[in-house]
């Protein structure tokens, strides 16, 4: 696990599965609508912890993107 010093804004690029942990084998939380807003805080191989609103859960990084400001 690679905890961010400074956590990273991204969006999702696609509906993509928020779990509780990083791979797909583990609980769905929730399913997060494209370009949702998320923070994400730390790094496990291809899967990033993010945090949306009150909740935090794992998605692949295939499904996010940096924000386009």
């Amino acid at each position: 696990l690679l905890e961010f010093h400074t956590p990273i804004k991204l969006h999702t690029k696609a509906n993509v599965n928020l779990r509780n942990a990083p791979n797909t084998q583990s609980k769905i939380i929730s399913t997060l609508k494209n370009s949702t807003e998320v923070t994400a805080n730390a790094s496990q191989g291809s899967w990033l912890r993010v945090q949306v609103n009150q909740t935090q859960g794992w998605i692949l990084n295939t499904g996010l993107e940096v924000g386009k400001n």
